[in-house]
């Protein structure tokens, strides 16, 4: 189906006022032209809006605020398709007014009669867009919202060092158009694009299944391999043989597979414990305690002589020290004696004296006390003797109750041993059934998928398209490129590479400096396109917007003060090569023999390219003249 723009349509928010209809030539270089700040950069956004854009990037100012609905009718073979939105201040709006006829008639009023997305998945349907087929992650499917990236040349980008194709500064648009980059030129079928996004899906689900795959394999070698200590305990306990488990070398994993299994089947059985050693030990035990039941009583008695004993000496250690204080008290014999001593003179009386005075003196110490001490001395003796044997059969007892520990510990440990047993045999099966668990195979469901995968034809003719829209676009090449070769397309990149001479290394255009440099090749390339896209019928549609891409040249000019514009020399250097920029235009449109259709909107009046055979002239805004008529504005407002 080939398409193209009859008319751009505007209505007024003000009532009682016609529609401004901008009426466009097909197959023909269309031109609108004049001053600053008349409304040309809005008309690309009024007609992507129209054209079902999901944000409204009309400008805001005077066309904001005076349009109320933006329609477009299209030429689309023999018949008419009316486009018309209105023209909200919301940056989305999800209606659409949406009608194809033989002839059109324009309305004063318009209302919504689709939603966005039924008009959209109609429109697909019309161009042969596959609605079916998923390009990316989030579900977005391809459309002919993607190709109008090949239709519009803004005035930020017609000149652009990094993006030659229209919104690709946008990273998520970029990667759509990547995407159905191929189903665009038509080097894609909808099948192809359809078995090729297909294969994607299943190469990645075959991925995951072979990561799958091998993270099954190492889980099992690691399950086997972390728990190889309870095969070296069972040979250490006898229930497997050191051939079942060799050290000298690494174990194959079929081989320690083999010998857990064989650790699984074992049985109570298989454990050898002489249960006859188990009673010979309770026995000594009991044998012990029969030994230690009389010492406790030894050592009970014992303790009761002891505790008599010391309460003994401690009552005579109290009377003891009464009597020696008793003592020191009276002192009679020592009184008696000094005093007797001084007043005799012979011997006989100091004899006399002293003999008096033994016998006080022993008649003092008193026989009780030498009694007590004397028999103290005996109870301390008995009671160290018991404390002794007290130690002695606490030893006893501590060297009996020690073999009872052991013996206990023994019998503990052969009960432990029998549960340990038990517990290795029981681990070996659980690691046999933890492994079968991994024992997975995604095998026949691998060779499933790389079966699918290979039958899927996604064979493109990339390479050929690209190579044969290469060699259009180097004949749309202006003469002012400083690089005169275009070598290539990068679908990846999306973008030109260059080079100086044939033999010479081609390097991306965005390498290039100058935006002449740039400017060309965009125009050469866009151009290579779309007369490659009506020879292979694709469904781009067949016409191309220029918004400004005199810019990158400053031909010498004088000031028309009445039309307010600047008149340019045509004569000099760069008059030449704006006018050699829609030389090149109008070849297109003559090569396309009535299919493609060009809009210009530009600075440039017609002292640049009044003589170009074939151009039409669509408007000339200046002076009160532009997009908005003056009678839609306020008196307060300025265009």
């Amino acid at each position: 189906m080939n398409i193209q723009i009859k008319k751009i349509i505007l209505w007024a928010k003000k009532e009682n006022i016609k529609p401004q209809i901008i009426e466009l030539k097909t197959g023909a270089l269309n031109i609108i032209h004049g001053g600053s700040k008349r409304g040309k950069s809005a008309l690309i956004h009024i007609i992507d809006w129209c054209l079902g854009s999901s944000h409204n990037n009309i400008p805001f100012g005077t066309v904001r605020e005076n349009v109320s609905w933006c329609g477009l009718i299209l030429k689309a073979d023999d018949k008419e398709i009316f486009l018309a939105r209105e023209n909200t201040e919301q940056p989305s709006n999800t209606k659409i007014y949406y009608e194809i006829s033989d002839k059109i008639n324009i309305p004063d009023n318009v209302e919504s009669n689709y939603t966005l997305e039924d008009f959209k998945k109609d429109f697909n349907n019309k161009l042969g867009v596959p609605f079916e087929v998923i390009v990316d992650k989030n579900q977005s499917r391809p459309s002919f919202r993607d190709f109008v990236t090949f239709n519009f040349q803004t005035q930020g980008i017609v000149a652009d060092q990094n993006n030659l194709l229209y919104k690709t500064n946008l990273s998520d648009y970029r990667q759509r158009i990547r995407s159905i980059f191929n189903f665009a030129i038509g080097a894609e079928s909808a099948q192809i694009l359809e078995n090729k996004l297909l294969k994607v899906r299943l190469q990645k689900e075959l991925d995951d299944l072979k990561k799958g795959e091998e993270y099954n394999k190492n889980q099992k070698k690691q399950i086997l391999k972390n728990n190889s200590h309870i095969l070296l305990k069972a040979v250490e306990l006898g229930l497997l043989s050191n051939e079942d488990v060799p050290v000298d070398n690494e174990i194959s994993e079929s081989k320690m597979l083999s010998s857990y299994d064989k650790l699984a089947k074992k049985t109570i059985s298989d454990i050898n414990i002489d249960p006859n050693s188990q009673n010979r030990i309770s026995e000594q035990i009991n044998f012990i305690e029969t030994q230690l039941k009389p010492i406790y009583e030894d050592i009970r008695e014992l303790k009761i002589r002891k505790n008599n004993l010391s309460e003994i000496i401690n009552l005579n250690n109290e009377q003891e020290s009464l009597l020696e204080s008793k003592q020191k008290r009276l002192e009679i014999s020592r009184f008696f004696k000094d005093y007797f001593e001084e007043e005799a003179d012979d011997v006989f009386t100091k004899e006399e004296i002293e003999k008096l005075y033994n016998n006080l003196e022993e008649t003092e110490l008193d026989l009780s006390l030498k009694l007590i001490k004397s028999k103290n001395s005996e109870y301390i003796s008995q009671r160290t003797k018991i404390e002794e044997q007290i130690l002695s059969k606490t030893r006893n007892i501590n060297n009996l109750v020690a073999q009872k520990n052991k013996l206990k510990t023994t019998k503990e440990e052969y009960s432990m041993l029998e549960k340990f047993y038990v517990k290795i045999i029981l681990s070996a099966k659980n690691i046999c059934e933890i492994y079968k668990q991994h024992d997975i195979s995604n095998e026949q469901q691998i060779d499933s998928l790389e079966k699918q995968i290979n039958s899927l034809n996604t064979k493109n003719k990339e390479k050929e398209y690209l190579e044969d829209i290469v060699k259009i676009s180097q004949g749309y090449l202006p003469s002012f490129a400083e690089f005169k070769y275009i070598d290539s397309f990068d679908p990846k990149e999306l973008a030109v590479k260059i080079k100086k001479t044939p033999l010479s290394r081609p390097f991306y255009a965005s390498d290039a400096g100058s935006g002449a440099n740039w400017v060309a090749y965009h125009l050469a390339m866009l151009l290579g396109f779309h007369k490659f896209f009506i020879d292979k019928d694709t469904p781009v549609f067949n016409f191309l917007i220029f918004d400004q891409p005199s810019q990158v040249y400053f031909p010498r000019s004088s000031y028309d003060v009445n039309k307010k514009i600047q008149i340019f020399d045509k004569n000099t250097e760069d008059a030449k090569s704006v006018k050699e920029m829609f030389e090149i235009m109008q070849k297109s449109i003559d090569d396309n023999n009535g299919q493609f259709q060009i809009l210009v909107l530009d600075h440039a009046a017609s002292d640049i390219w009044g003589d170009i055979d074939g151009i039409h002239e669509v408007a000339e805004w200046t002076e009160d003249k532009a997009l908005i008529p003056q009678n839609w504005i306020d008196n307060n407002d300025e265009l």
